[in-house]
């Protein structure tokens, strides 16, 4: 894979591990590409497995001429010790670093902010209902970034006054198939709000309730993390996520490498990534009958605000009342219809003046605005920058 040229006189090779069956794998490496396209010269080398790279591949890549090494999956510690005697600049994102290894000059380490997904998870579970008691489920190993997203989340149910309870590992490993998880699940006072590792435990756990006879929502609420769309969507019931990678990760990973090469380097080993938002769905959703308006009012505006859509035009789609929709807006979250749907064309507009090279004319008309004077005044308002200036900063 070979990217534009720059003024060096020699490509760069460019050595990328990612597990590239995974979304956020994939997002992470278009974030690299889009990095690449501003006249970079690199060549990229895939292993896109985990089992793809081995002490002899790795080896012979090197042995070819490696100029960075980027880690979006698990290093065994011989390929670890093998990098760090290189010499060769790496930046690792889900690899933990081995202890008995002292790092290297050349070495960054880029850290999700777990715990801070863990208080997210808090802070939207108590917000959506009044439970009786709240779990968690970690990863069946128990790995570094599970137990931080569960002391997160830990700590801030503790400081809204509630305990929390963890599924024991065996419960997920066991070789009696989904019944432990189930009797445990029994187990808890309903209603009760439950926050999973990842995505695919969350929907082991959704599955778990139907068999136990456990409503979600009405009886649970139960909430993900990593936000992979295909499996959030095509759960039953959908299932809220908290979504923690943009392209803008890879673009992280790639402009610190490129740093590493180039010698002007001089942060620390450790960088953090503290992006999290919360994507609601329906296995979290309040289940009054206003508050179910507002759910599907949310979930429309998400999904069409940036076609143009109106006030009166989302009334309608709701079946019920301008007046109506307006007064249930203004008593569950405090703000207009018209101002949710200007957030969301907003929130796309960041979006996209960040992520892409567009025309701008063609990205506001994308996000929904059709007065392009009018936008420029507004967002001026905004962020005090015009689009463009705001587009080169970002």
């Amino acid at each position: 894979m070979r990217m534009k040229k720059s003024p060096r006189s020699t490509p760069r090779t460019v050595v990328v591990a990612v597990r590239m069956h995974e979304a956020v794998g994939r997002i992470r490496l278009e974030g690299i590409l889009r990095f690449l396209r501003r006249d970079r010269d690199w060549r990229i080398r895939l292993f896109e497995t985990e089992g793809a790279l081995s002490s002899d591949t790795l080896a012979a890549a090197l042995k070819d001429g490696v100029d960075g090494f980027i880690a979006f999956q698990k290093l065994a510690p011989d390929l670890w010790r093998t990098l760090a005697e290189s010499g060769v600049p790496t930046v690792s994102l889900e690899s933990s670093y081995p202890p008995d290894l002292p790092p290297t000059p050349a070495l960054r380490l880029v850290r999700m902010d777990d715990e801070g997904i863990g208080r997210l998870a808090a802070r939207h579970l108590t917000s959506v209902g009044n439970f009786r008691a709240f779990a968690f489920v970690p990863t069946p190993d128990e790995t570094r970034w599970s137990a931080r997203r569960e002391a997160g989340y830990r700590d801030a149910l503790a400081a809204a006054g509630h305990t929390c309870t963890t599924c024991p590992p065996s419960c997920l490993s066991s070789t009696e198939g989904e019944e432990p998880l189930q009797d445990w699940l029994r187990t808890l006072p309903r209603p009760f709000a439950l926050f999973a590792a990842t995505d695919v435990l969350a929907v082991r756990v959704l599955t778990a309730c139907r068999a136990a006879r456990i409503d979600v929502p009405h009886q649970a609420a139960v909430l993900g993390t990593d936000d992979a769309e295909i499996i959030c969507d095509n759960a039953s019931p959908r299932l809220s996520s908290i979504r923690f990678v943009t392209e803008r990760q890879g673009a992280l990973v790639a402009r610190e490498l490129e740093k590493l090469m180039d010698g002007t380097s001089r942060g620390p080993n450790l960088l953090p990534w503290t992006y999290h938002v919360l994507v609601p769905r329906e296995s979290t959703s309040p289940v009054a009958p206003a508050a179910q308006l507002i759910r599907r009012a949310l979930a429309l505006i998400d999904r069409r605000a940036t076609t143009g859509l109106s006030v009166k035009a989302l009334a309608h789609e709701l079946g019920v009342s301008r007046r109506l929709l307006e007064l249930r807006f203004r008593q569950f979250k405090g703000t207009t219809v018209a101002a949710a749907l200007d957030a969301r064309r907003f929130d796309e507009l960041f979006r996209r003046l960040a992520d892409t090279d567009e025309p701008i004319a063609r990205v506001a008309s994308a996000c929904g605005f059709r007065d392009l004077t009018n936008l420029a005044r507004r967002f001026k308002a905004r962020t005090g920058l015009t689009m463009r200036a705001w587009r080169t900063q970002a």
